[in-house]
């Protein structure tokens, strides 16, 4: 009789088992779909002391090893004699790994200097936001690369290593960042394992990084989306954990990348790197910066674009360009590799729009030399200077290109009436650039259109951007061609060196002439 209550014990204990167990997984599903619901944190525990500095930025490109190091360095001695002993690792998942939008590892890692321990408490407590495996991260080098360092100038810390997937949702990446605050103590510290601007030359990697330093400097998470960063989401749960943590003042260590590190600009081989921190302390950097950054594409739009020429539209405020014979401007997604905000430059019927970027009026006049005579573009022209910083014309010539005619003398009238910035939208052969009063008129970009490539033409063209800050105007051009397959590439060898030269042949200046055939240019606004 007794063993047979045993048995039948044991059977229900069996029974009541597997629901439990079934009922858990249906749970974590559900969970894992309600990442985005979880509350945010606002300062939870007002108790909790954080470390001097809570947060920093390091790369994962060994080719900067000496800086990793630095930056590891500088951050256990500021931090001092406060122990860290827990680190929470964020890294790209550069091999889309799982299908999970973050993915964590609970194995123990081996390194020159000894054991890591995994934080598997953390990691158990991530379980309805992350895949938790054991053996997931062999390849991860966002992760892998960091373990020594981890180890080295943290030897006590445990490990909480989570990578997040491109396209990681903002709204999610918000979900994780209050969890990990949860987590955290005064003795946590988060490490962002990421690269920045890549497959570019380094004109453009300076000038996406100056947009990137000024948005972490200002915690501007509504533009972080656009930055040409190999983790955005990681850069944003940064901002916002050293926001809780009372350490919101970005201080930079150091920036270099590959190119010039080599010394050769070669187009697509480039990565950079930045090494900074977040502190309680405020930073000689701290003042706030008003650049406008926008670029002009002409008719290479991003959809027309090779997958590494597309990062070009990473990381300015605006990107103008021309489609379907209409001029739009947007703000490019990196996280979804898209177009966001894509709208026309004109309103139906208006002249001029006028638009605040970093709270600066910026005006866009409508030059359609067709549609408009001169003296109703000058009009334009001086009525929206009166409403705005900064004037620019866009100028689309319907009429022969020719060195110097007509057209281009109408362009320098632009100037005289107030515009800071006269660009061509019209198509053609690319034109030579020319500075007059200080301010740069670019006639034509060329040709990239699919009428050119349908016609078996050479075709090729020019995208630059434009900085605008308080005392000069900062120019960095990049050129591009047509593949095989119609897609706009990215120009490299001789077709590059030759747009560069076809570019600055006006220029009589030795100074800018030269640095126009090196892809960049500046004005100083003071002449």
């Amino acid at each position: 009789m007794t063993k047979r209550r045993v048995f039948v014990g044991a059977i229900c204990l069996l029974v009541a088992g597997g629901i439990f167990a079934a009922s858990f997984v249906i749970f974590s599903q559900r969970n894992s779909e309600k990442i985005a619901t979880l509350p945010a944190i606002e300062n939870q525990d007002a108790t909790v002391k954080s470390l001097p500095i809570s947060v920093f930025i390091t790369p994962h490109h060994l080719l900067v090893e000496k800086d990793i190091d630095a930056v590891f360095k500088e951050v256990s001695e500021k931090n001092g004699d406060q122990i860290v002993d827990r680190i929470i690792l964020l890294s790209p998942n550069h091999f889309n790994i799982g299908k999970s939008w973050v993915i964590g590892s609970e194995k123990n890692w081996e390194t020159p200097d000894g054991t890591i321990q995994a934080d598997k408490v953390s990691l158990d407590n991530l379980r309805n936001l992350a895949y938790v495996s054991d053996d997931i991260f062999e390849r991860e080098h966002g992760i892998r690369n960091l373990l020594p360092f981890v180890k080295k100038y943290f030897p006590r810390a445990t490990l909480v290593p989570l990578a997040l997937r491109e396209g990681f949702p903002a709204e999610k990446a918000d979900a994780l960042t209050a969890r990990l605050t949860q987590l955290s103590d005064s003795h946590t510290l988060l490490i962002v394992s990421a690269d920045f601007s890549h497959y570019l030359d380094w004109n453009f990697s300076r000038f996406h990084d100056e947009k990137t330093l000024e948005t972490i400097s200002q915690l501007d998470d509504s533009h972080v989306d656009a930055l040409d960063i190999d983790c955005v989401s990681c850069v944003r749960i940064a901002m916002k954990y050293a926001e809780f943590r009372s350490t919101p003042n970005f201080q930079l260590l150091n920036r270099t990348s590959s190119l010039e590190l080599t010394g050769k600009n070669l187009v697509g081989e480039e990565t950079s790197h930045l090494t900074g921190y977040f502190a309680s302390q405020i930073s000689a950097q701290a003042e706030k910066k008003d650049s406008v950054q926008l670029l002009f594409s002409g008719q290479a739009s991003p959809e027309k674009m090779t997958d590494n020429a597309r990062r070009i539209f990473m990381g300015q405020d605006k990107n103008i360009f021309q489609e379907n014979s209409q001029i739009k401007m947007n703000v490019f997604a990196a996280l979804s590799f898209s177009s966001k905000n894509n709208e026309p430059a004109f309103e139906d019927g208006k002249p001029f729009s006028v638009q605040t970027i970093n709270e600066k009026k910026v005006a866009f006049v409508d030059a359609n030399m067709v549609s408009f005579d001169l003296e109703s573009v000058l009009q334009s022209i001086a009525q929206s200077k009166l409403q705005s910083d900064i004037v620019v014309v866009l100028w689309k010539k319907n009429e022969p290109l020719q060195e110097k005619n007509e057209s281009n003398l109408k362009a320098q009238k632009f100037v005289d009436g107030g515009a800071d910035l006269v660009v061509g939208t019209g198509g053609g052969p690319i034109a030579p650039i020319e500075i007059y009063k200080n301010k740069l008129i670019a006639p034509s970009l060329g040709d990239v259109s699919p009428a050119c490539f349908s016609s078996g033409k050479s075709c090729a063209g020019i995208i630059f951007a434009a900085g605008f800050s308080s005392n000069k105007i900062e120019f960095v051009f990049m050129p591009v061609g047509m593949e095989k397959n119609g897609r706009i590439s990215l120009a490299t060898g001789q077709a590059r060196e030759a747009i560069f030269e076809k570019l600055s042949q006006q220029l009589t200046a030795v100074n800018l002439k030269e640095e126009a055939l090196g892809g960049s240019l500046s004005l100083d606004l003071g002449k």
